[in-house]
């Protein structure tokens, strides 16, 4: 098991790529917190459950909004870099709060197919209009 100096050690060794790459290094750093929570508490009560479901929100939206502001630097948008940031962090936003949701339906016994369906189809439908309104 790593003790605290050692991996304060190996955060300060960080490859050159990962100066380069703000993002990755955050991205992934969210994932910490929880993982060491999933860990350390057992998922018994609401309370902690809904702790950790903050928590993985928080990680998701760390990690979603690069992978989408990457994506549609590559792919899709040339558009003025303020406007780019605004519809990455919302399309980031959206998509882990439909993953949370999704996983506290499942949680709750009323997932369904359906509404898998209907959630991915939402999400579509924004993604086309927001590209289109951009």
């Amino acid at each position: 098991m790593l003790r605290l100096a050692e991996v304060a050690s190996l955060l300060g060794a960080l490859p050159r790529g990962a100066r380069r790459h703000p993002a990755l290094v955050r991205a992934g750093a969210a994932w910490v917190p929880p993982l060491v929570y999933a860990h350390a508490v057992p998922p018994r009560g609401w309370l902690a459950i809904s702790i950790g479901g903050a928590l993985l929100l928080v990680a998701l939206v760390w990690t979603l909004v690069p992978l989408v502001r990457a994506l549609g630097e590559r792919l899709l948008w040339e558009l003025p870099r303020e406007r780019e940031r605004r519809l990455a962090r919302r399309q980031g936003l959206m998509l882990a709060v439909l993953v949370v949701a999704n996983l506290a339906l499942a949680a709750l016994r009323v997932w369904t197919p359906l509404l898998a369906a209907v959630t991915i189809a939402f999400v579509v439908a924004e993604a086309v209009w927001a590209w289109r309104r951009a």
